[in-house]
């Protein structure tokens, strides 16, 4: 089974890294092919401008106020999830990361609660009938990720040396061919990388796509009042 977890881990990933360098290419090209303008006001404040954007998804709270409470919880709880992660694959483990064990547990509270949020928005408040499948599916993939690794923190824990060796040995190229004695666990890391398969590639592109359309916007009103 460690073998198996392991092959699929490696295809999972170089997919999903293909994919994302793919929709960088399509991006510059896009980027390419626009005709030039001129870029009034760029610099410091156009940039802290647009980190605080990305930070906060201040389009979408323009867009949808009432969703965006949910988005921007989901976000914000997996970013520290991802980050309390690393105590499995970083030896020794940073201070820092152990310092993440509170905030990491509130974060999967937070986590689980804010993806029934969005779910009940669009699904029960908005009747949105025009969800796209693909993420309606992420949704419930995500959810079940944390559902079950939060089921195995606090219900039925697993060895987490045998986690440790088990992620580290893929990630350092040096697979072990057990799995950890966790069918939970297993069930978890399945979870984790069918995420990653079906993970829309735009996603990590969205800072350069955010950037482009602040510099557009900006662009657009220059020209209205200039």
């Amino acid at each position: 089974m460690g073998w198996l977890l392991a092959a699929l881990t490696y295809i999972a990933l170089a997919a999903f890294l293909l994919r994302v360098a793919w929709r960088f290419v399509l991006l510059i090209r896009a980027k390419k092919e626009e005709p030039g303008m001129s870029m009034p006001h760029k610099g410091p404040l156009f940039a802290l401008g647009t980190v605080l954007e990305i930070l906060f998804l201040a389009r979408l709270f323009r867009a949808n106020p009432r969703l965006w409470l949910g988005e921007w919880l989901f976000h914000a709880s997996f970013i520290v999830l991802i980050l309390w992660h690393l105590r499995f694959l970083i030896e020794p483990v940073p201070l820092w990361v152990w310092r993440l064990h509170t905030v990491g547990k509130i974060a999967s509270y937070i986590f689980l609660f804010s993806i029934l949020y969005i779910l009940f928005i669009r699904l029960v408040v908005e009747r949105n009938k025009y969800i796209s499948r693909n993420n309606l599916f992420l949704l419930i993939v995500i959810f079940l990720i944390g559902l079950t690794g939060f089921t195995i923190r606090n219900f039925y824990p697993a060895d987490l040396v045998q986690i440790k060796e088990f992620v580290g040995g893929i990630f350092c190229l040096t697979p072990l061919g057990g799995a950890p004695r966790s069918n939970l666990f297993i069930i978890h890391f399945i979870l984790v990388l069918l995420f990653f398969a079906n993970l829309p590639s735009h996603i990590f592109a969205a800072p350069l796509a955010i950037t482009e359309a602040r510099k557009r916007d900006t662009e657009l009103r220059s020209i209205l009042h200039g």
